[in-house]
């Protein structure tokens, strides 16, 4: 397209109408920063903007749709049968071939399913606050007020995806969707994960139960979704090396990122300090808290992948939440009864929000400055 207009503008020795060549630009662009070569560039210099350099062609597609749309306008124009029948025939190819691109991105759920009661009388018996991990394909609007394991890729779990990576040694995260029902039992007890509900055969699991060829199957000793680490139980690394630290099996069993380490040391470092199961409760999906008492000072760390936009207070006190074994959450604590909040905002939402505001504000005076401008032409 480029090109054509190129050669265009060359023959008549005048720049192209000013939309056609901003579509031109806008696409050519896009379609630039969506190369390897830009995702490179992003990880070298941090920039946000190219954060996704694949997110990109989504803008070239646009680009594509809005000057196809130009050149139907054109052919209509004729207004003969042929071009109609052009125009028709243009718009055809294009619904197919953007239905094409769309189908990468829609998934069709069958309606009417359920989870067989006997797997579901045991979910509600038995998993508590743990999480399940649930196959993809399955149940996924009945059991979507779950807390599962396998998900959608998003940048609030971009640390979760880490962690699974080096559990995992080095299995693809790089993917639309993560099926959790397939990560090893080690895997799903680090994260928290108490059951797994799956149509595969899963021997390195025990069974619990089965029902209309699916099976319920339960982890043994998964990790508890809130726990609470004493200093001596802490070890501070660097940021960098945390993600790593996940696959040793040796006490201390959380890090943290150096950074996070007291300046005032504890004043019995030698005597193990021992604190109360917390009290976990999710009230919405952005808030969390927690309810512990405990003998001395140390860390509650939540199973939540970190993101900035979480926020804690302690007793109403506003504290750091620093990423714990590089994906969960990890909040300092004193001795004795506390309360601990935990809250998920979405950074950038207020600015986003401005920005859509004045958008359609500036869309709306250009409407009627060209409005105005047809009625005097």
């Amino acid at each position: 397209a480029a090109g054509w207009l190129g050669a265009a503008a060359a023959r008549r020795r005048r720049l192209p109408p000013r939309p056609a060549l901003l579509l031109a630009i806008l696409g050519a662009v896009a379609l630039l920063f969506a190369l390897s070569w830009a995702r490179e560039l992003a990880s070298a210099g941090g920039l946000m903007l190219l954060r996704s350099p694949s997110r990109q062609v989504y803008v070239t597609t646009f680009a594509l749709c809005a000057a196809l749309a130009a050149g139907v306008d054109r052919l209509l124009a004729g207004r003969g049968r042929g071009a109609v029948a052009a125009a028709a025939l243009v718009c055809l190819v294009q619904v197919v071939d953007v239905g094409r691109h769309a189908r990468a991105y829609v998934l069709a759920e069958p309606t009417g399913q359920s989870l067989p009661a006997g797997l579901q009388r045991v979910l509600e018996a038995e998993l508590g606050d743990r999480r399940v991990a649930v196959e993809f394909a399955l149940y996924q609007a009945m059991l979507r007020d779950r807390d599962r394991v396998g998900f959608y890729d998003a940048m609030p779990l971009a640390r979760t995806f880490l962690a699974i990576h080096a559990l995992e040694r080095g299995v693809a995260v790089e993917r639309e969707h993560l099926d959790g029902s397939f990560l090893s039992a080690g895997t799903l007890a680090r994260l928290g994960v108490g059951y797994v509900v799956t149509r595969a055969r899963r021997r390195d699991l025990e069974l619990r139960a089965a029902a209309s060829g699916v099976g319920l199957y339960r982890i043994e000793r998964p990790e508890p979704r809130v726990a609470f680490f004493p200093e001596q139980r802490v070890e501070y690394l660097p940021e960098p090396d945390l993600i790593d630290a996940l696959r040793r099996e040796e006490s201390p069993r959380l890090w943290l990122p150096s950074r996070a380490r007291r300046k005032d040391p504890d004043a019995d470092p030698g005597t193990p300090a021992v604190g109360t199961t917390p009290d976990y409760a999710r009230p919405t999906p952005d808030r969390i808290v927690v309810e512990l008492s405990t003998a001395s000072r140390g860390w509650v760390r939540v199973l939540e992948s970190w993101h900035r936009g979480w926020s804690a207070r302690v007793d109403g006190r506003a504290v750091e939440v620093l990423p714990a074994d590089g994906f969960a959450l990890a909040v300092p604590v004193e001795a004795g009864a506390q309360r601990v909040e935990l809250e998920f905002r979405t950074p950038g939402r207020r600015l986003g929000w401005l920005g859509t505001g004045a958008s359609a504000l500036a869309l709306g005076i250009w409407l009627g400055i060209d409005r105005r401008r047809r009625r005097v032409g």
